[in-house]
């Protein structure tokens, strides 16, 4: 890497950035794990997500073209090219992935980017993210100084999400007309474990391509700061990981 290219100052905030971006998706995660429908911080948690996720897929995305072009795209074309609409930049940045056939002849990258493409859940749940980041996460704002908001509220959105989840198991509306309190015993844990797995399934993947794929040039000298996804197992999907 040349140094005029990626010099102190760069690095310096390539780290913070980088930092930032992981600890965000961490503590989001968490306020949306610890949720069991008493005190609400959900909105704290998806402001969190969304910022975190949109931090660490514009470092990704940067991040290959560095490798690829030898240069690190602007603050404008990044603003221009994608705003904070996360599905098209996610689709490029896999779309580099499949380039990469190095990185594409594993299975169990191949089944990232399938998850990271496809998956029905995650999908929806960035589309909440991008809503946020777009105009959502001045809804209440919105409302409260003018009556109505232009965009939709990310947290009535996010809720259709896991109302989605419930109606997909069909033992959970029974159980919540028969014993509600056994309902809320069992669902929010549930709930919880279907929600940190897809999230933080998703974060691995993104990491991943910093150590084995198009932005390991430059992504795999942070392999200690994005540890607490990449290193995940599959069987600890489900808990929110440690910082």
């Amino acid at each position: 890497m040349p140094e005029e290219t990626f010099g102190v100052d760069r690095r310096l905030a390539f780290i913070f950035e980088t930092e930032t971006a992981v600890t965000f998706v961490g503590e989001g995660i968490q306020t949306i794990a610890e949720w069991d429908a008493r005190e609400d911080r959900r909105i704290v948690g998806l402001h969190l997500l969304a910022q975190g996720f949109e931090r660490l897929l514009k470092v990704t995305r940067a991040l290959i073209q560095l490798s690829e072009e030898g240069s690190l795209p602007s603050s404008r074309q990044f603003r221009n090219q994608y705003g904070h609409v996360l599905s098209g930049l996610l689709d490029d940045v896999l779309a580099a992935c499949r380039r990469d056939e190095t990185f594409t002849d594993r299975p169990a990258i191949r089944g990232d980017i399938e998850f990271l493409a496809s998956n029905e859940l995650w999908r929806a749940m960035l589309d909440v993210l991008s809503e946020l980041g777009s105009g959502g996460r001045y809804h209440d704002l919105d409302t409260m100084l003018d009556g109505n908001a232009n965009s939709e509220s990310p947290l009535e959105l996010w809720g259709a999400i896991e109302m989605d989840i419930c109606r997909a198991d069909p033992k959970w509306f029974p159980l919540m007309e028969s014993d509600p309190a056994s309902f809320s015993r069992q669902w929010y844990p549930a709930l919880a474990a279907i929600q940190t797995e897809t999230l933080q399934r998703a974060a691995r993947a993104i990491t991943r391509m910093w150590t084995l794929g198009p932005a390991q040039e430059n992504g795999r000298t942070m392999t200690g700061t994005i540890s607490r996804y990449l290193y995940l197992m599959d069987d600890q999907l489900k808990t929110p990981s440690a910082s």
